[in-house]
């Protein structure tokens, strides 16, 4: 598990050949820089599933960052597959990028 301060935590595993990154706390205009970073480690055919049940709050920058991986993988034949909190649901509906996910 990667902790970057009290407020976030981001975990990266492989699960079948599924980079699975698991993200907690508060995403703000300072963690999501880390968030970034966390995806950008990624190659581009990789399969990526985000787990966000945990996160709290979510700033429109690290709404960004989702959208930005979204928006890859869309690009690579399909939408992102991600485990949203009421929040972070709530943020993509808000912003009509529903079509982007896959929302678990």
């Amino acid at each position: 598990m990667t902790v970057l301060d009290e407020t976030l935590k981001i975990d990266s595993l492989w699960i079948e050949g599924v980079a699975v990154v698991v993200v907690r706390g508060d995403v703000d205009m300072t963690t999501a820089a880390s968030l970034r970073a966390t995806f950008e480690t990624l190659g581009p055919d990789d399969h990526v599933y985000v787990d966000c049940a945990g996160v709290e709050s979510i700033h429109p920058t690290g709404l960004r960052v989702l959208e930005e991986l979204a928006a890859k993988n869309v690009a690579c034949g399909g939408p992102l597959h991600l485990l949203a909190s009421a929040e972070v649901r709530r943020l993509i509906e808000i912003a009509g990028l529903e079509q982007l996910f896959a929302l678990d």
